[in-house]
């Protein structure tokens, strides 16, 4: 039986459990919704545009459809591993309901369209203040998975063998 899933403060698809295992609900599910050609389905809404890959924001050719990618959720993975890593107000904690409690991307943004305009103009989803507390070698991978060329992003074995050492 699972327990009942509590979602974080900060209103994304990271999920804490009763007995504090952290899933994240919906991730990948962008993938089958552009893969089944539904014409209302628009992946830049609010509620994920913190999270998406540079790549994401090209303007596609006339007829085509900009598609996600692995790549991609490489990308919105190094996000959210800053996010659960960020330190809230710089405060250890054992409570994972606080470790959790972390800045999402562009935190000190507040409406949808500085955040836009914040990623066409490249500004980096966090800043240095931001993950001062964050373990080096931490931070040095999440922010390889926030790489601006894709191609340099670590593939999903190796986030696999880095989580296992």
């Amino acid at each position: 039986m699972m327990s009942q899933m509590h979602p974080n403060n900060f209103q994304t698809n990271v999920l804490i459990s009763d007995d504090g295992k952290i899933y994240l609900a919906d991730f990948g599910l962008s993938m089958i919704l552009a893969e089944s050609q539904n014409s209302t389905f628009s992946s830049c809404h609010p509620g994920n545009m913190r999270w998406m890959a540079p790549e994401m924001f090209a303007v596609p050719e006339e007829g085509k459809v900009i598609m996600p990618t692995k790549a991609a959720d490489i990308y919105s993975y190094g996000c959210i591993m800053l996010q659960v890593r960020c330190p809230s107000n710089f405060m250890c904690s054992t409570d994972v309901v606080q470790l959790l409690s972390g800045l999402q991307p562009y935190s000190w943004l507040r409406q949808a369209i500085h955040v836009m305009r914040a990623r066409v103009d490249g500004t980096q989803p966090f800043s240095a203040i931001q993950i001062a507390g964050v373990e080096d070698h931490h931070k040095d991978y999440s922010l390889r998975c926030l790489s601006e060329n894709f191609e340099d992003r670590p593939d999903v074995s190796g986030i696999v063998a880095f989580l296992a050492a």
